[in-house]
């Protein structure tokens, strides 16, 4: 058999058993069914990156540590990530250990970041040298086209490194460096006796990726510190099960507002991303999240809502379940029954997880709805703050991912987006921070 013949049959078999893993996964898990697209994608950045190594090291002697550490860094993450599915298969995430989950998985997807990072210069590289071949075949211009492709292919490496130096900061010094956000807005239709009024926002917690209970400890404190009237949490306080939350009951217990703690649930916290053995122990993981909320003195609300009173003028709050436009999240929530029996002349505050429910239903549908705390983005755990303004690729995938928004055909409709308090995936923050939001209410 011939050599070439033979690394194609080789290349065609590894595909076929990555794929095959694919889909046992998304039969065993469906919610992981678009894995199957990204496991192809990065088995053949790991082709390509292997072979323009391999080029690498013949054109140039490099040292046998400096390629296998380059081969190691391109095939590593794919052996672990192959493991991480088969051993999921038959040891469900809900059980692992949270450092072990959290952290030797998320390097994972930091490591392929890179290796996608570090494909594109070489491509830029590939396609420059292309062109100039068909353009000009100079001995002169091609010797300076090799030397500018080795600068850039050399560049790849070290702009890679700086890279995971960079996640590797996120992980160690970000993830936990709790941010207060101060926001205040003014609203004519806020009755004077709530002007002032101060709420803290805090939402997708995802317990299960903290390492112990001391970052929830620095969010109590932090917290406390604003001495807020309200205190609001828009959803995913898990990853994967309830238990991931009963470490920190004790702490949640101390977390107080003379006005109380209001909670909404988020994609995260129905347990839609676990292989349950049967529906009834999917219903009690169900039962023992309402239970939990119940201990910790946090009131959740579920589709339904309360009035507040001060001198006989009242707001209301509504809360609703999940509600978001893509279809693979859970959809229970219900504006309709939530707002049922208020009084639409009242200023109404809503707490919503998924920001697209606002801008696809309230929006359109409920005038009355003047202030919505979302949460579910995370900013993508990563941007930049520049002359106050914020950006992340977040900005890519969600219209509206972070800060406050303000609806345009509307006087007195806000949104705002708060970008994480916790973390999942990728544990890192880069640029920008966990938040913990401060919004004062005032009277226009």
């Amino acid at each position: 058999m011939l050599p070439g013949k033979s690394k194609r049959i080789k290349w065609l078999l590894i595909i076929a058993f990555f794929i095959l893993l694919a889909f046992l996964l998304a039969n065993r898990m469906p919610k992981y069914v678009y894995l199957i697209p990204v496991l192809i994608l990065l088995l053949t950045l790991n082709s390509y990156l292997l072979t323009k190594i391999k080029i690498s090291s013949g054109k140039k002697k490099h040292p046998a540590l400096l390629l296998w550490l380059m081969k190691a860094f391109v095939v590593l993450p794919s052996i672990h990530l192959v493991v991480f599915f088969l051993a999921s298969l038959f040891y469900p995430l809900q059980f692992w250990h949270p450092v072990i989950r959290t952290y030797l998985l998320g390097f994972v997807p930091v490591l392929f970041l890179i290796q996608v990072f570090i494909t594109s210069i070489y491509l830029i590289a590939d396609f420059i040298n292309r062109v100039v071949n068909l353009i000009n075949r100079k001995r002169k211009a091609a010797i300076q086209i090799f030397r500018l492709i080795t600068v850039l292919n050399t560049s790849a490496w070290v702009l890679g490194i700086i890279a995971f130096v960079i996640f590797l900061y996120g992980m160690i010094f970000t993830a936990f460096d709790y941010q207060i956000k101060e926001v205040e807005i003014r609203f004519r239709k806020l009755p004077v006796e709530f002007d002032g009024l101060k709420i803290v926002q805090i939402s997708d917690l995802h317990l299960g990726s903290f390492y112990g209970t001391k970052p929830m400890k620095i969010i109590r404190q932090k917290i406390d510190a604003q001495k807020p009237d309200l205190i609001f949490f828009t959803g995913d306080l898990v990853n994967y099960a309830t238990a991931e939350a009963f470490p920190f009951k004790d702490i949640m217990t101390q977390i107080k507002a003379p006005m109380g703690v209001y909670a909404i649930m988020g994609n995260h916290d129905y347990g839609e991303y676990v292989r349950w053995k049967s529906k009834d122990e999917k219903y009690k993981n169900l039962e023992e999240f309402y239970r939990f909320y119940e201990q910790t003195g946090w009131k959740l609300l579920r589709n339904e809502h309360l009035c507040f009173t001060r001198n006989n003028a009242q707001i209301v709050l509504a809360g609703v379940e999940n509600w978001g436009v893509k279809s693979r999240y859970p959809r229970h929530g219900n504006l309709k029954q939530a707002l049922k029996g208020a009084d639409s002349t009242l200023f109404t505050i809503l707490l919503s997880h998924d920001p697209s429910h606002w801008k696809e239903i309230v929006t359109k549908k409920y005038p009355q709805v003047n202030l919505t705390f979302s949460g579910h983005t995370h900013a993508m755990q990563m941007g930049f703050i520049h002359n106050g303004k914020e950006w992340s690729p977040a900005n890519w995938f969600y219209n509206l991912w972070g800060g406050l928004y303000k609806n345009e055909h509307q006087k007195e409709q806000y949104l705002y987006i708060n970008r994480g308090t916790g973390m999942i995936g990728v544990p890192a923050r880069i640029g920008l921070g966990p938040e913990i939001t401060v919004i004062t209410l005032r009277k226009e």
